[in-house]
């Protein structure tokens, strides 16, 4: 790593535990896939095909009756009048530290979830940034190096399609905090 990455990996850490410190303790609750009322989706919206593969699991949990945030990420830069049917960033709104910001993101930020999810096969430096300040019960995402990120890290191929993704981490939140009956 060089000096710069250095610097700014100790600056982002410390950025970081200043935000988490302002933000006070969230009590978690146990929930799951079947029991969340509201779930934040973050996600890497530059290919088509995955933001439409998302846009369709969004719309289908929201005839679950479930309430859905989705925010996502552009790799490239947007035009000022782009419009989506999502609060968005792009590569502009990430600052020296790799530190996303702008007002989707603290939009998105503001709520508070029952479960926030990562989908996308391997996390990034932005997706690790946002899950650590997310208020939610559950924090789901690929396998990270940064403990605060998530509560629930899954483990994929690089190569995992967004709707195997999508399939492998629902079938593993079915069965998380699932209330058993007496025999």
């Amino acid at each position: 790593m060089s000096l710069l990455q250095n610097v700014r990996e100790y600056f982002k850490k410390s950025t970081l535990k200043k935000e988490l410190q302002k933000r006070g303790n969230f009590i978690k609750k146990k929930v799951n896939i079947q029991s969340a009322k509201s779930i934040g989706i973050l996600f890497d919206a530059t290919s088509l095909d995955r933001r439409q593969a998302i846009l369709q699991y969004a719309d289908r949990l929201k005839k679950q009756r479930k309430k859905v945030f989705l925010l996502g990420y552009f790799d490239v830069k947007q035009s000022d009048g782009a419009s989506h049917d999502f609060k968005f960033f792009d590569k502009k709104s990430i600052n020296w530290m790799q530190a996303p910001k702008g007002d989707a993101v603290d939009f998105f930020l503001q709520q508070n979830f029952d479960i926030f999810v990562f989908l996308n096969p391997t996390t990034t430096t932005y997706s690790e940034y946002i899950a650590a300040l997310t208020k939610a019960n559950l924090k789901v995402g690929p396998i990270s190096t940064e403990m605060e990120a998530y509560d629930l890290m899954l483990s994929v191929k690089n190569q995992t399609s967004i709707k195997d993704f999508i399939q492998h981490m629902e079938a593993i939140l079915k069965k998380t905090n699932k209330e058993h009956e007496a025999a």
